[in-house]
């Protein structure tokens, strides 16, 4: 049986890799996402994998585990979200968890 949802959303936690003076830190957080109907997600340029501002700003609904430099909790507003969508590496693995969950890879 599947059950239909007018709204879908999901949850996974994202990897991150963080570019450093020695290579990478791998760091991580939690999103929710809204799965967008293929007639509203066709609207947006996907051509960049699928990590377009426009196109994420309208799919991340939630960001969780996210800390400062001091390591204090951070909680989520859509502000935080857009600042964070200004790092090309934090928007690929954004675009990679949706893509790879939708198509059923995670």
């Amino acid at each position: 049986m599947f059950r239909y949802d007018p709204d879908p959303t999901f949850s996974r936690n994202i990897e991150i890799k963080v570019p450093s003076n020695d290579g990478f830190s791998e760091q991580s957080c939690t999103a929710t996402f809204r799965i967008l109907p293929v007639s509203e997600s066709g609207t947006y340029d996907l051509s960049d994998g699928g990590a377009s501002t426009e196109f994420l700003q309208r799919v991340v609904i939630d960001l969780g585990d996210l800390v400062d430099e001091n390591d204090q909790p951070m909680p989520y507003t859509t502000e935080l979200r857009d600042k964070l969508l200004a790092f090309a590496f934090f928007r690929t693995a954004l675009a990679r968890a949706y893509f790879s969950a939708i198509s059923g890879n995670a």
